[in-house]
This record gives structure tokens, sequence and C-alpha cells, in this order.
């Protein structure tokens, strides 16, 4: 990540996040490392729910499995999770 102009880190929970987040500029800073940086997380299920949190923290996308915004694994339940999601936070 200091090298690059971005970090894929892992959802664990907000203030696992936030240190990582931290810790990553701090040696980004102590690099020299400038420019545009984006950071992504891999989440797990429910981290949809922080997604105005993490939105704070700098996080600009969410990796996590379609099935994971849903209520049951039936595809159409999927695609109504699919569209809340996209309704609430695409831009």
């Amino acid at each position: 990540a200091v090298r690059s102009n971005g970090w894929i880190g892992t959802y664990t929970d907000l203030d696992d996040v936030r240190r990582m987040i931290a810790i990553v500029a701090a040696r980004r800073e102590e690099a020299g490392a400038s420019g545009e940086f984006t950071i992504t997380l891999a989440a797990m299920p429910g981290a949809s729910r922080d997604a105005d949190a993490l939105d704070e923290c700098g996080v600009e996308a969410l990796m996590l499995p379609a099935v994971a915004l849903a209520s049951t694994t039936a595809t159409t339940d999927v695609i109504a999770g699919l569209e809340r999601f996209a309704e609430r936070r695409m831009r």
C-alpha cells in the first residue's frame, strides 16, 4: 500500500478498520507517498450496515458476496437485497 495507489483490506469491525487505515496512512507519510489513494475492503455479511461510517473512514468500495445483502439465498431475495443496497449507496 505504501508504494501503490490503493489498498485492499479486510473488514472486521469499525475500530479495526480505523486502526488499519491509520497504520497505512502513517507508513505512506513516512515513505513520502502522495497522490490519490483508494481504500477497498473485502467485507463480511453485515458490513453494509456500517457503510456510512466506512465512508467517513475514507473507504471507497466494499467487496462482498451479493447473498450477504439478502434475507435468504433465494435468487429473488438476493436481487432485492442488491436493489435495496444500490438505492441507498450508489451515487
